[in-house]
């Protein structure tokens, strides 16, 4: 079971406060033996918000925005972990945290070196990567570094695909400007455009070379957010829908063809406000949607709410995993054209 952590403030109302932002120090220590634990990495999933821990097995997280999270703890020979937290809009400082992580089981198995992988690994590999980084133009700016970590099993009846490491995965995005280390925790595919997997990534800004690659990369990073899911969930919670140039439409007798959409208005997808302190609404609605941002008929998604609701934080965040299930435009967007949670289009 999943530890939470639940950081509190005394808060009325997002709009009458300065927002301010949080920090998380603590201990990391082996579960067994009490000792402290060398170079954990912990960090904010999904975020370039981490540190690693000293010698005496202390870290601290500095200027973490409101919003909710999940620590991750990972370090080589140990089980990683990962704790929810939600930190509010006003300064939080949380010290003393305890975490205890177990050693991993290993097996006793003979190591069997290899100088050349097989050529069946080779071309799940490369499945592997054009499912998990995608085909978009960013993804030719992309690679994993360090592959030979990666294990693939394909099921012969199904060609269902499963990948596992006991490594980080580490991606170089040269168009974003992006080293990425991914905890995956599952991966199943059926085709490259049928499977699902669960991942931690911890993003850190690469150093420009000059003025000229930083600005690409601010120019790049803004034209992933455009048009993106994330922007559109943020419009949504904002009620700034059409003012961001989308546009929603429902299928008519669950057709999908463009001759048999209904426009309709944002505010057919009704919203509660359920959590005042972080901020977070409900938005419900039966059925699929297909959005289309701008003029662009390349921009069309498709979204289908599995369970009739979904959850969003101010910052376009879904917090009700494998509440939305994409198809067309966002569902090509892959590691790719991903950004970290604490990107922000404004700065």
């Amino acid at each position: 079971m999943k530890n939470r952590l639940f950081l509190f403030a005394f808060s009325s109302s997002l709009l009458s406060q300065t927002i301010r932002y949080g920090n998380i120090s603590g201990t990391i220590r082996d579960a067994d033996t009490g000792a402290p634990i060398y170079f954990v990495n912990a960090f904010l999933a999904n975020t370039t918000l981490g540190a690693a821990s000293d010698q005496n097995g202390l870290f601290k997280i500095e200027n973490i925005p409101p919003g909710s999270y999940e620590i991750v703890f990972s370090h080589i020979g140990y089980e990683a972990q990962i704790i929810p937290i939600h930190i509010t809009f006003n300064e939080i400082i949380i010290t003393g945290l305890d975490v205890r992580l177990k050693s991993k089981v290993l097996e006793g198995e003979n190591v069997i070196v290899e100088t050349e992988k097989p050529r069946e690994w080779l071309r799940n590999l490369e499945r592997f990567t054009r499912i998990f980084i995608g085909l978009t133009e960013n993804a030719s700016q992309c690679i994993i570094l360090n592959p030979e970590v990666l294990e693939f099993q394909v099921d012969p009846k199904t060609d269902v695909i499963t990948a596992s490491t006991e490594s980080m995965i580490k991606l170089q995005n040269e168009a974003l400007g992006y080293d990425i280390e991914i905890l995956l925790v599952e991966f199943e595919w059926e085709t490259d455009d049928n499977g699902y997997y669960t991942i931690y990534p911890y993003f850190k800004e690469m150093e420009p070379e000059n003025d000229k690659e930083e600005q690409q990369w601010i120019d790049n990073r803004y034209e992933v957010y455009r048009g993106s899911l994330r922007h559109f969930l943020t419009s949504l919670a904002s009620d700034q829908v059409e003012e961001n140039r989308f546009f929603i439409y429902k299928p008519r007798s669950g057709g999908r063809s463009s001759l048999m959409l209904e426009r309709i208005e944002s505010e057919s997808i009704k919203s509660t406000l359920i959590d005042s302190t972080h901020y977070i609404k409900r938005f419900t609605y039966d059925g699929n949607i297909l959005v289309r941002y701008g003029v662009d008929r390349r921009f069309a998604s498709y979204l289908e709410f599995k369970n009739q609701y979904v959850d969003i934080d101010s910052f376009g965040y879904n917090m009700t995993p494998y509440s939305l299930k994409t198809g067309g435009y966002w569902a090509t967007l892959r590691m790719a054209n991903t950004l970290p949670k604490d990107y922000r289009p404004d700065k």
